[in-house]
């Protein structure tokens, strides 16, 4: 049976229906481009798709391919032995002191609570969960205790932080009449959040947690010793850290000018 006869079966077998609604669209999509395939193998690899598409392809037909075998209507799968396409992924771009200070500058009276959560993420190197537990008495006259998760019902202090001139500028915006810092912010719509007051600024989006790498990156090419950067980061391990520093390819040009 070719794999069009194969995977009509499939669809309304109880395998394929004890699937998650989601799941089952996605497989549907999938099995409705492959039923005009002649060969799955071939005609996948020629897809002009990356290849983490092409191996969602190959998933997709694995388990028709098997559901096929467990119902007697295959002998053996074609796609068995086939290992998935590489996928390489561009590491994703930080954000730049220039950038972060461009959000800040193009703030308003409506999202300046927002812009001033990136600022102080960049400057601090916090995690955003950590800012969002951040209490005014965590907020010393010249250092910041990260107390975050776990670490605050216990009351142990995760990392002391500087308080630069840019954090000081962002807190003394902010209304200290509550115990957060943050009071208009919380994980779950977090990113929602950001990527619309981006959107109005004309402001390219990138993860939050690139703030983190941006720092990282700031420090590195300022010549901070990585001890120093982990610590900034609360990382346990310098390999970690070092996987948060990101030069651009010009600043690794010029570094290596003298090479």
């Amino acid at each position: 049976m070719c794999f069009k006869e194969l995977s009509q079966q499939y669809v309304l077998s109880d395998q394929f229906n004890s699937l998650e609604p989601s799941t089952r669209i996605v497989y549907l999509q999938k099995i409705n481009t492959m039923q005009a395939f002649d060969n799955v193998y071939t005609e996948i690899c020629g897809l002009d798709v990356r290849n983490s598409t092409k191996n969602d392809y190959f998933r997709v037909a694995n388990c028709v391919f098997k559901w096929a075998m467990g119902m007697g209507l295959l002998q053996a799968n074609p796609l068995n032995g086939i290992r998935p396409f590489v996928v390489t992924r561009d590491l994703p771009d930080v954000y730049t002191k220039e950038e972060i200070e461009n959000i800040w500058a193009k703030r308003t009276r409506y999202n300046r609570h927002l812009a001033g959560f990136m600022r102080v993420a960049y400057y601090t190197g916090c995690r955003a969960s950590e800012l969002v537990s951040l209490k005014w008495e965590d907020i010393g006259e010249r250092f910041i205790s990260i107390v975050g998760g776990k670490r605050r019902e216990h009351g142990v202090v995760s990392r002391k932080l500087v308080r630069l001139p840019q954090i000081n500028e962002v807190l003394a915006e902010l209304d200290r009449s509550s115990v957060h810092v943050f009071t208009d912010t919380s994980l779950a719509n977090l990113r929602s959040r950001i990527k619309v007051m981006l959107r109005q600024m004309g402001v390219a989006y990138k993860q939050l947690r690139n703030t983190r790498s941006g720092l990282a990156t700031e420090m590195f090419k300022k010549g901070y010793d990585s001890t120093v950067i982990m610590g900034q980061l609360g990382h346990k391990s310098i390999t970690t850290t070092m996987r948060y520093i990101r030069p651009s390819l010009e600043e690794k040009a010029e570094m290596f000018k003298g090479v």
